[in-house]
C-alpha cells in the first residue's frame, strides 16, 4: 500500500523532471519525507512535488544513467 503511494506521488515529479519514471528512485523519494515535514513545520513550503523538483539534485532522486 505504501509503496502505491509512493509511485503515485513519484509520477507528477518524473513529469515535471520530464524524465521516465523508471530514472526516479522511490527509495530516495521516501527518504525526501523527511526534508518534506521539516520545510512545512518551518513554513517553507507546502507542495510535495514542487519540494522534491527544486531539490533533485540535492535529494539524489534521479538514477544515473549506466553506459
Amino acid at each position: 500500500m505504501f509503496y502505491a503511494v509512493l509511485v503515485t506521488i513519484c509520477q507528477p515529479v518524473a513529469q515535471a523532471l520530464g524524465e521516465p519514471l523508471a530514472r526516479l528512485s522511490v527509495k530516495m523519494v521516501c527518504r525526501a519525507f523527511s526534508h518534506y515535514s521539516r520545510a512545512v513545520q518551518r513554513g517553507e513550503c507546502d507542495d510535495l512535488v514542487a519540494l522534491l523538483v527544486e531539490h533533485v539534485t540535492l535529494l539524489g532522486l534521479v538514477k544515473g544513467r549506466r553506459t
